[in-house]
């Protein structure tokens, strides 16, 4: 009896082993795999011309790969290489740096640094104090899920007559799943500063974050939740004059109902100065103030959205060949793009946009709404005067007369004296509303589209436009 007893710890041994293997044994493939992807979507919008494995050694425990990126320097023909250390650790149960960690896998990236030149090695050995420059970790659960963890240590340079530079550091925690279809957590930023005293400048932006948290993601793009980055000061100096932010904020939301998107995205400053002297000074005094924007999308087809994402990649592809590029291609994938674009336009379809602005001469004030209220897709509206009656259009202006350049004041007066805009007070003012195939401007009718007439039922020659419409 006892001896069989002793089995059971040799059988789990065996099957750890075992799956320890299996896992690793999947690790390259992967691995290789997604330096490609990310090479594919990234490298060409960041400057890299390539991310590539280098090498890789495979161990029962763990593995270890050096990537290679490669990035073009100013000059055309000036390629700069650096070198990321990839440390595996392979599942179950995994001893790692920072303690025992169960699941599939365990990745744990930092810089080559001994593959650094040397001139770049002293300043990242001075400026990191011989710490880790960052790390990034990666915990692959057997469930699909991934957690995310990232460190950029502090850093600081300031030598005798040279700019001077601190930050104090980045850390991060997300966590997400290998379709990419959740997305949950936080980026924090330590403070940061530049000063150049010869070329009198400096810039401070103080500790902000980013918060993320998002279900049922759409084609990596938006899905359900939340998000917000904010920002308490930033602040720049130059000999021509100051700069300062405070309450810097952006934040969005998005909600999916019975195939449709609805989402909010506002951006709001607390308060913003300019400088006091040099030649546009007397500009950036009117405009110190308050700004908020909100943009608001309802109705929005998801299958429509997911459509444009397809033809983003697909042009993002032909651009990343490194062959002479794909004209062929691309037409087909901006077309498909600018088909899934127009065909957002459905029935249900909202769009309204605000931006205030408040200064010491009051709030001003710019609003424009789009309601698509025909029955039937864009796509199967035959004539222009359809395509009028098929939307609704409001837009309203008020702006303070003081924020107006004296030549844009003349200018404007013509409008003025036909009563296409107001002058009220210390604003000038407008409306215009176009509704059932009707314009109305300041709550009168105008006779433009009447007098078009027939013209408005000439057909809409969408193929002109890229646009082929479905048979």
């Amino acid at each position: 009896m006892k001896k069989s007893l002793l089995l059971i710890p040799l059988v789990l041994l065996a099957l750890w082993a075992g799956v320890t293997w299996i896992i690793g044994s999947q690790t390259q493939s992967g691995f290789a795999t997604t330096l490609k992807e990310i090479s594919s979507k990234f490298g060409p919008t960041i400057g890299i011309s390539s991310i590539a494995e280098e090498s890789y050694s495979r161990g029962f425990l763990s593995s270890m790969a050096i990537t290679k990126i490669a990035y073009q320097g100013k000059r055309q023909k000036e390629q700069k290489d650096v070198y990321l250390k990839f440390q595996v650790w392979h599942g179950p149960l995994m001893m790692t740096p920072e303690g025992l960690k169960i699941g599939a896998e365990y990745v744990l990236v930092t810089l080559a640094k001994d593959r650094l030149p040397k001139k770049a090695l002293t300043i990242i050995d001075e400026g990191f104090k011989k710490s880790e420059p960052f790390e990034i970790s990666l915990l692959y659960g057997f469930d699909g899920k991934i957690a995310v963890d990232a460190e950029i240590s502090p850093f600081n340079s300031s030598k005798e007559g040279e700019p001077s530079f601190k930050f104090e550091g980045l850390t991060s925690e997300l966590k997400t799943d290998h379709n990419k279809s959740f997305a949950q957590g936080f980026i924090k930023f330590g403070a940061l500063s530049f000063q150049d005293k010869k070329a009198g400048s400096s810039l401070s932006i103080a500790a902000a974050q980013v918060d993320v948290d998002f279900t049922n993601i759409i084609s990596q793009l938006t899905g359900d939740g939340t998000s917000s980055v904010s920002f308490p000061e930033i602040k720049a100096a130059f000999k021509s004059g100051n700069y300062s932010l405070t309450d810097l904020h952006f934040e969005g939301s998005s909600k999916q109902t019975d195939g449709k998107l609805n989402s909010v995205s506002q951006i709001s400053i607390g308060n913003f100065t300019g400088p006091d002297k040099g030649a546009y000074a007397e500009i950036f005094t009117k405009m110190n103030g308050s700004l908020d924007i909100k943009l608001e999308a309802n109705g929005m087809d998801i299958k429509s959205i997911k459509k444009m994402s397809e033809a983003q990649e697909s042009l993002a592809d032909t651009e990343s060949k490194d062959k002479a590029p794909d004209i062929a291609s691309a037409k087909k994938s901006n077309r498909a793009y600018l088909n899934a674009a127009v065909s957002m336009l459905q029935p249900g379809y909202q769009l309204k946009n605000h931006i205030a602005l408040t200064t010491n001469a009051g709030k001003s004030e710019f609003d424009i709404g789009l309601e698509y209220t025909s029955e039937k897709p864009l796509l199967e509206l035959v004539s222009f005067r359809e395509l009028l009656e098929a939307v609704e259009i409001a837009l309203n202006l008020r702006i303070a007369k003081e924020l107006l350049p004296a030549e844009a004041a003349t200018k404007i007066q013509p409008a003025i004296s036909m009563g296409f805009i107001m002058d009220v007070n210390n604003f000038y003012k407008g409306d215009a509303i176009l509704a059932g195939g009707e314009l109305t401007v300041n709550g009168k009718a105008q006779p433009i589209l009447k007098n078009m007439g027939p013209m408005l039922d000439l057909p809409i020659p969408w193929e002109k436009f890229g646009i082929k419409k479905d048979k």
